[in-house]
């Protein structure tokens, strides 16, 4: 399923979906995916923030407008961040202009001193 936002929308919330498609144009709050598999994120112009609960195969992808997008995952597993690099247009075909990140499945925390790393 394709679902296409054009114009401003508050916020998006996705719960128990699979295989969906989120194209929007102008987030005003947040993208909230909550049980969801399978799914993929389009950024227009705003898009402030992508909260991810427990869900599997995110992948979000970013314009120069809104690269600033804060990601919060929680129990979330496979998530790909792809966003254009500095100076170079997001509406590019080629690969080679656009950074992919993945976020780690898991951490490793250690105690220095009285913190954590």
């Amino acid at each position: 399923m394709t679902i296409n936002i054009t114009g401003a929308i508050k916020a998006v919330s996705l719960y128990k979906c699979k295989n969906v498609v989120v194209n929007t144009t102008r987030v005003v709050v947040h993208v909230e995916v909550m049980h969801s598999s399978n799914i993929k994120i389009y950024g227009g112009n705003q898009l402030p923030l992508c909260n991810l609960e427990m869900s599997d195969e995110v992948k979000i992808f970013l314009t120069n407008a809104c690269r600033n997008c804060q990601v919060i995952t929680c129990s979330t597993r496979t998530v790909n961040l792809k966003f254009p690099k500095e100076g170079r247009d997001d509406k590019s075909q080629e690969d080679c202009d656009f950074v992919t990140k993945i976020f780690p499945d898991s951490f490793e925390t250690r105690v220095v001193g009285d913190s954590i790393k």
